[in-house]
């Protein structure tokens, strides 16, 4: 009688070459994240995810040093499950994430047993809520203000793909958008350098919503020993 093989479902063993292949696929498709700010409703929430995962990283910084003391206390009883660090350590990650694991409140001691306790209440019922809490207050917050969220996103990734262009193409780009130059207000008005000029609309002028400019200028040179223009009348002089 032939008896068929098992299909054999260990993973293989992990070494250096697997584990930088493993990091080289994820942040080689996490960078095309990078192209969502093309989109400004996907730019904010870029960059709303990168604040709160910095908010989520401080938190697990406390956990994982509420892990270290529970899991050094708990080898040092050489409770059953608990014989080694390593072996604590991911056994109370276990019990906190809902992974399974063996019924460790059935063999171990009524200390050991306290201690486990102590930090699944401290870690699932405080830190974990506490996060929860905090992660909702900062989106509410970040909300608010997507819209300027977004372009300071945009702008970021935008001047740190610049820094990775050659020097001279980065010149010739600078030399394009003449930033030496001044900007023209009106025919005879010049204003000051270092910007890029974007005309308005001539029907935003027709909204009801839009408002005159309340600074009256003047052109020509700005000498001290020009006299200051006159007011038109309907002008009003506190402008």
């Amino acid at each position: 009688v032939d008896i068929e093989e098992e299909d054999d479902l260990s993973a293989p063993p992990l070494s250096v070459t697997i584990v930088v292949k493993c990091f080289t696929a994820i942040m080689m498709w996490a960078q095309l994240m990078q192209a969502l700010v093309l989109n400004k409703s996907l730019a904010a929430l870029t960059y709303s995810v990168a604040e709160l995962f910095a908010d989520v990283t401080r938190n697990l910084v406390v956990i994982a040093l509420i892990l270290v003391s529970i899991s050094a206390g708990l080898t040092s009883l050489q409770e059953p499950y608990f014989t080694s660090f390593g072996d604590s350590s991911v056994l109370l990650v276990k019990l906190v994430l809902g992974l399974g694991g063996p019924p460790v409140g059935d063999v171990m001691q009524p200390l050991g047993f306290t201690i486990v306790v102590v930090y699944v209440v401290i870690t699932e019922i405080g830190l974990l809520s506490i996060l929860i809490a905090q992660l909702a207050l900062s989106y509410e917050n970040l909300s608010e203000h997507k819209i300027g969220y977004a372009r300071m996103n945009k702008a970021y990734v935008c001047v740190e793909g610049e820094s990775i262009l050659p020097s001279f193409y980065r010149q010739r780009f600078y030399d394009q958008c003449a930033f030496d130059k001044p900007l023209p207000f009106d025919n005879g008005d010049l204003g000051p350098a270092g910007g890029i000029q974007v005309l308005e609309a001539a029907y935003i002028r027709a909204t009801s919503k839009y408002v005159p400019d309340r600074i009256l200028r003047a052109v020509g040179e700005a000498s001290k020993s020009d006299p200051w223009p006159k007011v038109e009348k309907g002008q009003n002089a506190e402008n």
